[in-house]
């Protein structure tokens, strides 16, 4: 699992798939994904299989990392499974060609993120480009009620990464999830969780 170093200097690890061509051998993309949760939870890829539509199904296990917490009397363990498309996304249409929908291109605005699926029942799902992590400077995202309150927020210095929420971590309800560069609101977009 690639590992990278946010500026608070804490290091992430992401899940990170590789599709290449049987013919030619030649890379045909990558993706990476990263769980949004406490920073002491080590996620593991166990296992992979292609699936007959192209896509990838993933299984792994999350473990409480932090072994050295005397509060905690044993190791906390969860499985979890992820299934992606054939171009490896879990938001529909996530590759860079697909970036701009049609609705976007009509009003010419730029898309900067795709979040997904609208309602999120279990994951809410949010790529991230890395041609946008190209022109912000400090990227991260966060999300709000629609009381104007800040829910979560974290940063996304990973590009062509998919930041995966835990949906039952919020109650069911619209939100509002921000792209900001430098703490400056880039973009915005409604999201629905609900069960």
């Amino acid at each position: 699992m690639p590992e990278f170093t946010e500026e608070d200097g804490n290091v992430k690890k992401n899940g990170w798939l590789v599709k290449f061509n049987s013919q030619t051998g030649e890379k045909m993309w990558e993706r990476f994904y990263h769980f949004v949760v406490s920073q002491d939870d080590d996620h593991e890829i166990e296992d992979l299989k292609a699936t007959p539509d192209g896509g990838v199904i993933f299984c792994g296990e999350a473990t409480d990392g932090d072994t050295d917490n005397p509060d905690i009397e044993f190791s906390i363990q969860q499985g979890w499974v992820v299934k992606v498309d054939a171009c490896g996304c879990l938001v529909p249409r996530c590759d860079e060609e697909c970036m701009v929908a049609i609705d976007d291109r009509e009003t010419e605005q730029p898309v900067y993120f795709k979040v997904g699926p609208i309602p999120a029942t279990q994951y809410l799902n949010v790529y991230l480009p890395l041609s946008t992590v190209q022109v912000l400077t400090k990227p991260k995202f966060a999300l709000y009620d629609m009381n104007g309150c800040k829910i979560t927020e974290f940063e996304a210095s990973q590009g062509n990464c998919t930041y995966m929420l835990v949906a039952e971590n919020y109650a069911s309800g619209t939100y509002v999830l921000t792209l900001l560069s430098s703490d400056v609101l880039v973009q915005s977009k409604q999201v629905i969780i609900g069960r």
